[in-house]
């Protein structure tokens, strides 16, 4: 499902400046990615073979991204993460398994190097100089140009991570990880890491694995998350269970069904908030302000009540009928 991010209001709006604006110029574009920190933003050409620097500030194209050689086309890259202060840009290319690194002050690529292809590409900028990225169980920091500063190895049974750097003159970064060992369910973990070593490890939520031998259960995180302001004492977490069900008969019907779990994390210690949202379907984050919503795919948001949580224990609950966002 199409996952409404942080600010989505606001992106919505660019992304629909951005048709109307280059309608002409550039026809058929469309917005890739943005950030607040500065006034770049990401387009995409309507054949999806270039990407293009926006300035939003001046309403102009500046220049394109250069495409590492080996690169059949721009679309191929995803899940784009912009440094602290939106000056450059990384991106994981899912079909060749593969990191790169962009200026966006010249569009010029920095550096391209490969993955190991083991679960999904994952980024996350340490500051304007250190980047970290994972696509296995072995996470690696390293300069803007691409060398190795160190590495991190998390359980080889890791089959998806999601990171959240804390700035501060020593960053901590923050990592999630699904673990699931043969024969058993997945535990979710929280690592806390700092200059490449894992400081704290806690043990999260479990979640059960399949009970029929029809039944194949897959867990991926879906984001990692800050509010505004409540940074320090949380984050918020969320989990997709995926449950696929297959038919008894040949001519059976293939049954899929999805449940959405949202967690709270002190990344101060490492560790997981006690309590858990639960709900059937499938459900994305969003963040206006400083309150949490559960948004599912038909659009309908659901204010999370008492968050963020400032102390153990907190009492979580949905209001609302889920009707309309709040704002």
């Amino acid at each position: 499902m199409t996952r409404p991010v942080p600010n989505s209001k606001y992106l919505t709006t660019l992304a629909l400046q951005v048709q109307r604006q280059f309608r002409s110029g550039l026809p058929g574009a469309s917005l890739l990615a943005a950030t607040p920190s500065s006034n770049y933003s990401l387009l995409l050409d309507a054949k999806n073979r270039q990407f293009f620097v926006l300035d939003r500030a001046g309403g102009r194209i500046l220049h394109p991204l250069d495409i590492p050689p080996r690169s059949r086309q721009a679309s191929d890259f995803d899940d784009f993460v912009f440094s602290p202060s939106g000056n450059t840009v990384a991106a994981y290319n899912s079909r060749d398994c593969s990191f790169a690194i962009w200026s966006l002050d010249e569009g010029r690529l920095l550096c391209h190097f490969d993955g190991e292809g083991e679960i999904p590409g994952r980024i996350a900028f340490l500051d304007e100089e250190r980047i970290v990225t994972a696509d296995s169980h072995r996470l690696s920091t390293r300069n803007l140009a691409g060398k190795e500063i160190h590495g991190t190895r998390l359980p080889e049974e890791t089959r998806d991570l999601l990171m959240f750097p804390m700035v501060g003159a020593d960053p901590v970064l923050v990592v999630v990880a699904v673990v699931q060992r043969k024969n058993l369910g997945a535990h979710i973990h929280c690592f806390r890491i700092i200059k490449g070593r894992i400081d704290v490890r806690a043990e999260g939520p479990y979640r059960e694995r399949a009970q029929s031998p029809r039944e194949s259960k897959t867990i991926r995180l879906r984001e990692l998350l800050n509010i505004p302001g409540s940074t320090d004492n949380s984050l918020v977490l969320c989990d997709e269970e995926i449950l696929q069900i297959s038919p008894a008969s040949p001519d059976g019907i293939h049954l899929e069904e999805f449940r959405t779990r949202v967690n709270a994390i002190n990344p101060q210690k490492g560790t997981f908030y006690e309590g858990e949202i639960t709900m059937t379907g499938r459900h994305c984050l969003e963040i206006y302000e400083r309150e949490l919503h559960l948004v599912d795919e038909h659009g309908r948001y659901r204010r999370v009540h008492c968050f963020p949580l400032a102390v153990e224990n907190a009492d979580w609950r949905l209001e609302g009928s889920g009707l309309e966002p709040s704002w």
